[in-house]
């Protein structure tokens, strides 16, 4: 029995609840909590805390005290939303997951896809990795590079070696942002980010034996989102159990955040203000 309590912000609705009540076939929730963080005072959500086996923490409102809070307390972790912090701030978060030795489980939106995560079996360490995505300049330039490092991250978690960056930009927009990774396995990544891509967007894999993966990105009006939401829950719960499952944790989004922090500086270097975001 895993005693799963749920933290929402004043955004969120039930359907964290509705999600967890859906695996009672795999393991019984008990006690379910849900608790307006805003309303409820820190020593409150401690005593909350310390009764429960694991949190899911609701909402796009991110409140890094109390995600401290969790891992000090030793307790398995699940987020919904992937947060954009400072490197500096990734890696403390990184160090008491280390210290806690609990699960932590982040959903990616496109990495949980049932799709992809049957063409996750049949990958080995690849020889390129192809992203082409469509950008609508509405969104948020940079979580969208940091979705595709963590998925590139999922699939070769070697160290990471050097990039290269390449942006065509007019005044506050551009057309083109071109980024290359290299990894010490022999890996190479590649990212091209356009508003102007006709195509829909995918990723490609290409391994040493000549065969191309291709993976699917989700469609945020699509149910394939709420496939997602689930096989990553699933996921965590598994990873709980001691059961392989995949997972994106603090470790991956520390590598991730000093990739990017890379690419900006370069970008940075070359006059590019395009992934100037603050936090």
């Amino acid at each position: 029995m895993i005693r799963t309590g749920i933290l929402l912000d004043k955004n969120s609705g039930e359907e964290a609840t509705i999600l967890i009540r859906s695996f009672k076939e795999i393991f019984v929730v008990y006690p379910v909590k849900g608790c307006k963080t805003d309303n409820i005072s820190v020593s409150e959500i401690k005593k909350e805390i310390a009764l429960w086996d694991a949190v899911y923490f609701s909402g796009t409102k991110w409140n890094s005290e109390e995600v401290k809070m969790i891992l000090r307390e030793e307790v398995h972790l699940y987020c919904e939303t992937i947060p954009l912090i400072s490197l500096e701030e990734t890696k403390s978060f990184y160090e008491l997951e280390k210290e806690a030795g609990c699960i932590v489980q982040f959903f990616h939106p496109y990495l949980f896809l049932p799709c992809n995560l049957n063409q996750y079996k049949k990958l080995k360490i690849p020889l390129f990795i192809e992203g082409r995505l469509k950008f609508d300049i509405k969104d948020n330039l940079e979580r969208n590079i940091l979705y595709f490092l963590l998925f590139v991250i999922s699939i070769d978690n070697s160290l990471f070696s050097r990039s290269e960056v390449y942006s065509l930009e007019n005044g506050k927009t551009f057309s083109v942002l071109d980024i290359s990774l290299y990894f010490s396995s022999g890996s190479v990544a590649r990212l091209n980010l356009s508003p102007l891509i006709s195509f829909s967007s995918d990723i490609f894999v290409y391994q040493k034996n000549n065969s191309r993966l291709p993976f699917s990105l989700y469609d945020s009006g699509d149910s394939k989102y709420k496939k997602s939401e689930r096989n990553a829950f699933g996921c965590f719960i598994k990873a709980i159990e001691g059961k392989p499952s995949s997972t994106i944790s603090f470790a991956q989004i520390y590598q991730a955040t000093r990739i990017l922090e890379d690419l900006k500086e370069k970008l940075k270097f070359r006059g590019s203000s395009i992934l100037k975001y603050d936090y």
